[in-house]
């Protein structure tokens, strides 16, 4: 073992201060095929500090959609791909962890023809492991599935009549239940009380896929569910998405104009409609997420047209809204509207896990300013969880197409993982040995760190280094190196990019004890990065 102890070149700030930074890029995968449309619609962060990403992917030759999942590890190494093909398209929507591990997926089946029963096929890492048989109920059918820590299909449910039924959103209670959300225009079959063009729709199923109650809400005209989220205090289900049917009609108490974003609680032991409030002015909203904050109130995010009723500002074309609403009687706490000249949409949203600020993900397209921003670029926008105030926003992308569909906490402070797609090979995009494209849409995965601002370059690919403090008999940092056969650099930066130390490390070195240095004697975060000449790199940090 070579153990190096010495004093490097020191750069030592005497006026450091700790300051908030955008998020930066220090981790990122492509995946996909150079014809084949491949995209990342959900993700679900796992209780053993893994992730779980679902969305499609397209076969080349049939040009049909099949459900695509990956499971990461701690390292955001992808160690599973699977596959869920039927003749017909399917597509996943969103993605929960299911108690027992594994996770529960759901979106929709819709089979090439009309038969009684559909072949399903799971592959993992190419393989073909596992055919189920599914019951189709109509043209468009929608579909929940357990896949389980073993990677096999456990259990699945379809649901649906003669017409196009699908779950758009998951949620899941203390019990190990789940609500399956999203919209019906099926008249027929499992549809019971259809009131008018697209009813919300909305179900509450066991763990291992029971059926325990299914409801339809809405007016005569068009409503449909997004998000759903559990409240634990109110012991209800709250569901989030939008209606387009006139104030007084059928569930509908108010609507302010063309499309509201709609809210909705939920009995959870009959699915009864317990209450609702539309939010939104004279144009178009739609609510395309919902979270509860820690206080127990309700935030949720939506595209946004209108600059009236609800709504203070429009920016151009659709803004990305978000409003907190006091869970007791659904008024609005704050709101914020946010935009360029161009389009710009709200995906989803997240708390911040140390401070409950809100994240909030999405895309963006501002034709009036230069490249990168071609097309559209991915957007993320941080606000205050108690005024709403913007914190800071941020584009991502290339100079091709670059979507932002989902978001959930990495496992550092400050630290988010981001799913999408995009068709960029440039920019902020790093190719990860795909084929050159060739107008398709690749799933794209990204891990954004605020605290990584001044140590990592766009397009880093990073692996976690362990850390060791000690405080006697002298303070002391034990940096546990990979032993690489090649020379590297250690590199140790305040967040706001000030570098405190460098240093050149030898080939083979296995630990780095850095003591009776100045720099011990500096409270704040500090951020470690190693990287060899061949630029592997590695990351760390640890707080005095």
């Amino acid at each position: 073992m070579r153990i190096i102890s010495q004093t490097a070149i020191l750069l030592l700030i005497l006026n450091y201060s700790t300051l908030l930074a955008q998020p930066t890029i220090t981790w990122q995968k492509v995946w996909g095929t150079a014809i084949a449309d491949d995209e990342i619609e959900a993700l679900a962060a796992l209780p053993n500090q893994t992730f779980a990403a679902a969305g499609i992917t397209t076969d080349a030759i049939t040009g049909q959609t099949d459900i695509l999942i990956f499971w990461l590890n701690e390292k955001l190494q992808i160690t599973d791909t699977f596959i869920i093909a039927a003749p017909g398209d399917e597509r996943a929507y969103a993605i929960a962890p299911h108690p027992e591990g594994g996770v529960v997926v759901a979106g929709y089946l819709r089979p090439a023809e009309q038969p009684e029963t559909v072949s399903a096929t799971l592959y993992r890492n190419g393989q073909d492991t596992q055919n189920i048989d599914l019951q189709s109920k109509g043209e468009h059918d929608a579909w929940a599935f357990y896949l389980n820590q073993d990677g096999e299909i456990e259990w699945s449910l379809t649901m649906g009549g003669s017409n196009e039924d699908l779950f758009r959103a998951i949620a899941t209670n203390n019990e190990g239940q789940f609500l399956l959300a999203g919209y019906a225009i099926s008249k027929d079959g499992d549809i019971k009380n259809h009131i008018g063009l697209k009813d919300a729709w909305a179900m509450q199923i066991d763990g291992e896929g029971n059926l325990i109650w299914q409801g339809i809400y809405g007016g005569d005209y068009n409503e449909q569910l997004y998000g759903a989220v559990w409240h634990p205090d109110k012991l209800k289900w709250i569901a989030a998405g939008s209606t387009a049917s006139p104030s007084g009609n059928g569930q509908i108490s108010f609507n302010h104009g063309a499309t509201d974003c709609w809210v909705i609680a939920l009995d959870a032991e009959t699915g009864e409609l317990q209450s609702e409030k539309t939010f939104g002015g004279s144009q178009a909203e739609i609510a395309t997420d919902i979270v509860l904050t820690t206080d127990g109130n309700l935030i949720f995010c939506a595209p946004s047209l209108s600059n009236d009723g609800d709504l203070t500002a429009n920016y151009g074309d659709n803004d990305m809204w978000v409003a907190k609403l006091n869970s007791n009687d659904w008024t609005i706490d704050w709101q914020t509207s946010w935009g360029e000249k161009g389009e710009d949409q709200a995906r989803a949203l997240m708390l911040n896990p140390e401070n409950g600020d809100v994240i909030i993900v999405g895309t963006t397209f501002d034709f009036s300013i230069s490249p990168p921003n071609y097309f559209f670029d991915l957007q993320l926008l941080r606000l205050n969880k108690d005024t709403g105030e913007i914190v800071w926003h941020k584009k991502y992308g290339g100079s091709n197409y670059d979507f932002g569909n989902c978001i959930v906490p990495g496992l550092g402070s400050d630290e988010y993982l981001v799913g999408g797609y995009t068709d960029s090979t440039d920019g902020d995009i790093v190719q990860g040995g795909i084929a050159p494209r060739h107008g398709a849409d690749n799933a794209w995965l990204i891990r954004f760190a605020e605290w990584a601002n001044g140590v990592y370059e766009i397009g880093a690919v990073a692996e976690p280094l362990f850390i060791e403090q000690q405080q006697q008999p002298d303070k002391a940092v034990i940096i546990h190196l990979p032993q690489i056969a090649e020379q590297g650099i250690l590199q140790i930066v305040g967040t706001s990019g000030i570098k405190f130390y460098e240093a050149n490390i030898a080939p083979g070195t296995e630990q780095y004890l850095i003591k009776n240095n100045p720099l011990c004697k500096h409270k704040g975060l500090f951020l470690v990065k190693y990287q060899t000449k061949l630029n592997k790199t590695w990351f760390g940090k640890f707080v005095w």
